[in-house]
């Protein structure tokens, strides 16, 4: 029988520890990601997403369900995000994981090309990061976990 997400969470406010395990393993890996592109370090961010899974698994009670879970979730980890920043005074965010967004680089042209993509990406990379964190976190958000706007609001 498939337990989907709705139940799971049901399942998981009420104190069900398998629950509570099949959601985080379904999650870990992208808040963890979103994490250390906006924290820089892997310390930080394992630190942040351990926070943002007992925030959340202690918030679950009062989650509406009429939204969707993952931007609950995220902005659980967007908020833990912005506390660690300000309490260590974090000021940059890196926002793609190896300065080439999937979307920019294309390795099946030329060195050139690749190049050029690689160029471009941390031209991009650098313009991103230049932005204040609410921005940064949107444009995070929409290309990296390929959220919509209405779910990112």
């Amino acid at each position: 029988m498939m337990t989907t997400e709705k139940q799971l969470i049901v399942q998981a406010a009420e104190g069900d520890e398998i629950a509570v395990t099949r959601l985080f393993r379904a999650y870990q890996d992208r808040v963890y990601g979103y994490l250390l592109r906006m924290l820089r370090r892997p310390d930080k961010a394992a630190d942040a997403a351990q926070e943002t899974f007992i925030r959340a698994f202690r918030g679950l009670p009062r989650y509406d369900e009429r939204g969707k879970f993952a931007s609950w979730l995220f902005r659980i980890a967007h908020r833990e995000a912005l506390r660690m920043l300000r309490r260590d005074r974090l000021r940059s965010f890196l926002p793609f994981g190896d300065g080439v967004p999937d979307s920019v680089a294309d390795d099946s042209g030329s060195p050139e090309r690749m190049y050029e993509a690689g160029e471009c990406g941390a031209r991009l990379e650098e313009a991103i990061g230049g932005l204040p964190p609410l921005e940064r976190t949107t444009i995070l958000l929409r290309l990296n976990e390929d959220m919509s706007f209405k779910e990112i609001a």
